[in-house]
This record gives C-alpha cells, sequence and structure tokens, in this order.
C-alpha cells in the first residue's frame, strides 16, 4: 500500500528538511517512533525524498542478526543456542 501526501503534508515535511539541512553549525537529529501501522516508515520514506539521511534501526537489527550477523556470537554467549535458529540466525 503506497501513501502519497497531501501537498500540505509534503510541503511541512519539505520546510523541516530545509530548515535541518540549513542549520550548518549543528547536527539534527529526529527521531521517528510509534505504534505498527503509525506510519513512521511512510515519514521515513518522505523525509528520504526531500534529502535527509535516514538511518533505519529496524534495518540495522535484522542485519546484525541474522545468520553470520554481528550480534550472533553476542547474543549465543548472553543467551545460549536457544535463541538461534538452525539457519544461525536468532529466532
Amino acid at each position: 500500500m503506497s501513501f502519497t501526501p497531501s501537498p500540505q503534508q509534503a510541503e511541512a515535511i519539505r520546510a523541516i528538511v530545509d530548515w535541518f539541512q540549513n542549520r550548518t553549525h549543528q547536527q539534527q537529529v529526529f527521531r521517528l517512533f510509534g505504534y505498527a501501522g503509525s506510519g513512521k516508515s511512510t515519514v521515513a520514506s518522505l523525509f528520504k525524498e526531500f534529502g535527509a539521511l535516514v538511518i533505519d534501526s529496524d534495518v540495522i537489527s535484522h542485519q546484525v542478526t541474522q545468520s553470520g550477523g554481528m550480534a550472533i556470537a553476542a547474543i549465543r554467549t548472553a543467551f545460549g543456542d536457544n535463541y538461534i535458529d538452525a539457519s544461525g540466525a536468532l529466532d
């Protein structure tokens, strides 16, 4: 399902991104959070579209907990093999 922002929503997001991009003396950080289905990915996509850097912690967590991921050894050490599946990924 795709979401198309209204002109007002797109204008608001563009204004926020422009404001952040024009603040060269200081790095700005936005944190998007909310319930499942609340639109976090949509807002992140809109920020990307307007030139903002987006770091998706869900993507990172999936990468480090897949088979051979850099968090697997620490998880195995802390919790044992009960939480690692047959492929070597977090279960």
